[in-house]
């Protein structure tokens, strides 16, 4: 799977997360709801950012690998 494909399979997927947390949300409204967004929901949204901001800079490598290869397939 590309760089890309995972960012977008990630994404797809915390879009999905969330949509059955909120259906699940609105029928848990307790302090323990909250503590579990708090130390669940919301600590894997921000590990999900840090792995699709850590996948656009395999894209940019990668561009640049490309780069160099391509360069010196002259020489």
């Amino acid at each position: 799977m590309s760089p890309l494909s995972a960012k977008a399979r990630l994404s797809e997927d915390e879009s999905k997360l969330m949509a059955r947390w909120g259906t699940c949300r609105d029928a848990w409204r307790d302090a323990r709801a909250e503590a579990f967004e708090q130390r669940v929901i919301q600590d894997l949204r921000r590990e999900l950012r840090l792995a699709q901001e850590a996948l656009d800079e395999i894209v940019v490598l990668q561009d640049k690998l490309e780069a160099i290869l391509e360069d010196g397939k002259g020489d």
